[in-house]
């Protein structure tokens, strides 16, 4: 079973002290593949649902910006934050030794 992981980016931008809160951007671009419910998936009018997706936007609102759901497959999540195609990753991510070499993790959410 996966466990839910954020990268480093999407920490630093939720809960760091203040002072990084002036640097947050106006924009912020959210990766996520919505095939594993129920932390992200689409309805039946194919809008992003579930457990990720609501914490995002709730993030999102508290520090006042605009969050776009970049939808990708698993495989290509850390690739587009690493090419920033996208600034976060939120979705169900296992933390393996391989991925904690590519990026940061936050704390787990979810314990399989």
């Amino acid at each position: 079973m996966k466990k839910l992981a954020l990268s480093l980016s999407l920490v630093l931008a939720f809960s760091s002290a203040t002072a990084a809160f002036a640097a947050i951007p106006q924009k912020i671009r959210i990766g996520t593949d919505p095939t594993y419910a129920p932390f992200e998936s689409k309805n039946a009018q194919g809008e992003l649902v579930g457990f990720d997706i609501d914490l995002a936007k709730e993030l999102c609102k508290r520090i006042n910006t605009q969050c776009t759901f970049v939808e990708n497959p698993l495989d290509a999540l850390i690739p587009s934050l690493k090419a920033k195609k996208i600034d976060a990753i939120m979705s169900s991510l296992s933390i393996t030794e391989k991925r904690q070499q590519e990026i940061a993790f936050s704390d787990k959410l979810n314990a399989a």
